[in-house]
């Protein structure tokens, strides 16, 4: 891949903004990704052989729009059955245009069990997967399954449906929604990011994972088990397979995350550990880059960096790793986009509620590693008695405190019965009490020894 900027010329392109704009080259010489720094707006392109533009993906602060046709090589105002999809800022499709007619969409109450009122006052409770599919719905309270050839809406309830041709303008279902029932977290619940990115609540992380078949399988089988959030760091050494493991999948059913590593950092080194992590992945950009640890009279230079990195499109969102309230008040002296992950060690024994408050505060997603804590924490009576409750083990009932918590964690394994067990705590719920007392398990102690490096007062690390 290679970078190239210009300045657009406002008197040629006077609805273009005034700015730097960057885009990326893939080895053909084809831009595969454009966006401008000052402004909030980023296109991408895919080709066929002949080097037809495919389809166009136009992402700025409002909406995204993707064309999907064929343009011609040499005349690309000309397009060949192009049909234009237009999504909202909740990722739900808005509308859709082809060269016939124009059909808009818009949607109602989330839900697993929903109650739908028709016009005629006729009332029918259908019951939604977990990717909001209707599925089914309740005759003589039964729930029989439905034929999945009426039309399925990926997100959301649809409560009405236009489609407008250049002779007629109809709306065809037009319901009003009553919600029955909360809408059920899943293993594809997602949390929504300051910059607007939906992050999943739940993922699997690799370290420790050998590279090669190992990760690679591990990969596929969470994949398979419905995990969306794969998470690895350039320093666990099988960036490599992962990127072999996520090769059976489109890019747009993973969300990928990878760490720049301490001795990587500072500015411009951090540009190239980014550029090579993507090399061994294999894609383009990573959904989440985060800085692994705080590393003294660095962290701040390399903070630049992400910055740089998020702006021109390698990555979707920025975040830490490691980081106390100090090193986040560090960054932001200097910093224009503030981070919006900040992954650290947290399980029972050690839960971190006072940087947890602080990151809720600073609308600061808190990701978990190492979520399950020592081994033995799986032995304590309280969790036993607990997952016994719910026919659970003991790590799931700590994987479900974690989501209740607000925490996203990410489990890690090699053992595919045991990557679907972790999966497996969707269908029950912890009460408050019992909250209260995984909680009350606290002993701040760490389930690694952080005797990997030399720490400073402030928990920088020294080089």
């Amino acid at each position: 891949m290679e970078i190239r900027y210009d300045i657009p010329n406002k008197q040629q392109s006077p609805n273009i903004p005034i700015g730097f704009s960057g885009g990326l080259y893939d080895k053909g010489t084809k831009l595969v990704r454009f966006g401008y720094r000052d402004y909030d707006h980023t296109e991408e392109f895919s080709y066929d052989k002949q080097g037809n533009i495919l389809k166009q993906t136009i992402t700025n602060n409002t909406q995204k729009t993707i064309r999907q046709g064929a343009y011609d090589i040499d005349d690309r105002t000309k397009i060949f059955d192009n049909t234009n999809y237009i999504y909202n800022t909740d990722g739900y499709l808005s509308s859709k245009t082809d060269a016939q007619e124009t059909t808009t969409y818009t949607y109602g109450t989330l839900g697993e069990l929903r109650e739908v009122i028709l016009p005629n006052n006729d009332k029918i409770t259908y019951l939604y997967n977990s990717n909001n599919q209707r599925t089914a719905k309740l005759i003589n309270n039964q729930m029989v399954a439905l034929s999945l050839m009426e039309e399925l809406y990926a997100i959301g309830l649809l409560i009405a449906e236009t489609t407008t041709t250049p002779s007629v303008k109809f709306t065809a279902k037009l319901y009003n929604c009553k919600k029955i029932k909360g809408a059920k977290m899943n293993i594809k619940s997602t949390v929504t990011l300051s910059n607007g990115v939906k992050m999943p609540k739940f993922g699997f992380g690799v370290w420790q994972i050998n590279d090669g078949d190992e990760v690679a399988n591990s990969v596929r089988e969470a994949l398979r088990a419905g995990y969306v959030l794969i998470d690895t760091a350039a320093i666990y050494g099988n960036e490599k397979g992962v990127g072999e493991g996520l090769q059976d999948f489109r890019r747009d059913e993973f969300f990928l995350t990878t760490k720049v590593w301490n001795e990587e950092q500072g500015y411009d080194k951090t540009l190239r550990a980014c550029e090579e992590s993507l090399k061994r992945l294999d894609v383009d950009f990573v959904d989440l880059y985060l800085v692994h640890w705080p590393v003294k009279g660095k962290f701040a230079d390399t903070w630049r960096a992400m910055e740089r990195l998020y702006e021109e499109g390698f990555v979707r969102t920025i975040g830490v790793s490691n980081f106390t309230q100090f090193h986040i008040n560090e960054i932001y002296k200097n910093a224009h986009i503030p981070p919006m992950v900040n992954q650290i060690e947290i399980s029972p024994f050690i839960t971190q509620v006072p940087l947890r408050e602080f990151c809720v505060q600073e609308g600061i997603a808190v990701e978990a590693y190492s979520p399950l804590g020592r081994a033995k924490i799986l032995k304590t009576p309280q969790l036993i008695r607990i997952g016994e409750k719910y026919s659970k083990s003991p790590a799931q009932v700590i994987l479900r405190w974690h989501l209740q918590n607000d925490i996203i964690p990410i489990p890690k394994s090699s053992h595919a019965e045991r990557i679907r067990e972790n999966a497996d705590i969707f269908d029950f719920e912890l009460s408050a009490d019992e909250l209260k007392t995984i909680s009350a398990l606290n002993q701040n102690k760490h389930a690694i020894k952080q005797t990997f490096f030399q720490f400073d007062e402030q928990g920088s690390v020294i080089l």
